[in-house]
């Protein structure tokens, strides 16, 4: 039997998770969810064990319960805590670092999916982006996640 698809979703309220595990094949895909960055984190470190399939997709919301981030990290990233969480703990872990192929590599598994994507845009510049999907929550979003979801996993096959 062929291993099935991982996704990560990181978002505290469910809604994403609720949606894409109810109206996705369980048999090809496992669905893991993060509540928050501390919880992200840990989820994220164990994928890297040895022996362990990594993710071939996440779902990040900007905006997560924060648990897990410094004072700072709260400050400077109010309203993309899902952002802190990969830009200080996956690209710039204290124990490794990812270099620029890596970091795209990672971006290009990444879907951002949140009511705060086009300020997120605004702020961001085109090289800091590029790689992510960016989906904003509105009416029927759900259909737009799915499809971005198959198409990044079919790419990792």
């Amino acid at each position: 039997m062929e291993d099935k698809l991982k996704v990560l979703i990181v978002e505290d309220e469910g809604t994403i998770y609720s949606m894409i595990k109810e109206q996705m094949n369980q048999d090809e895909y496992e669905f893991v969810r993060a509540r928050n960055v501390s919880e992200a984190i840990d989820v994220y470190e164990q994928s890297q064990e040895e022996g362990e399939k990594p993710f071939d997709c996440y779902v990040v919301d900007l905006q997560i319960d924060s648990s897990g981030l410094t004072e700072q990290e709260m400050s400077d990233f109010y309203k993309r805590e899902g952002y802190a969480w990969m830009k200080n703990y996956i690209f710039n872990s204290s124990d490794k670092r990812m270099n620029d192929s890596e970091k795209l590599n990672f971006k290009k598994k990444t879907i951002i999916c949140s009511k705060y994507v086009s300020a997120f845009e605004k702020e961001y510049s085109s090289r800091e982006l590029n790689g992510l999907e960016l989906i904003s929550k509105k009416p029927y979003f759900e259909e737009e996640v799915k499809n971005m979801i198959t198409k990044i996993c079919k790419k990792s096959k």
